[in-house]
């Protein structure tokens, strides 16, 4: 079978692992919903709302989720790829 380039799965792989849900709460609406570290409020508060009513998440945990994301190597809002 041929490698499909540019899947999610190989963006992604580096992240297989163990990680508070709060860091990928914070991680994900910067790939699906921000371009060049512009974003879309109303769908991230959208995302990140049915997100904690699934799994609810305190807002210490989000915090946590935040300065973690930021603390990583080349990691910044404009570079949502990071981590």
């Amino acid at each position: 079978m041929p490698a499909v380039p540019d899947t999610l799965l190989d963006r992604d792989r580096d992240r297989v692992g163990v990680r508070p849900y709060a860091e990928e709460v914070v991680r994900t609406p910067q790939v699906r919903f921000g371009v060049d570290g512009v974003f879309d409020l109303v769908r991230v508060s959208a995302f990140v709302g049915g997100y904690g009513s699934v799994m609810p998440l305190t807002d210490p945990a989000l915090l946590d989720g935040v300065r973690r994301l930021a603390g990583k190597p080349g990691c910044s809002w404009a570079n949502p790829r990071c981590g």
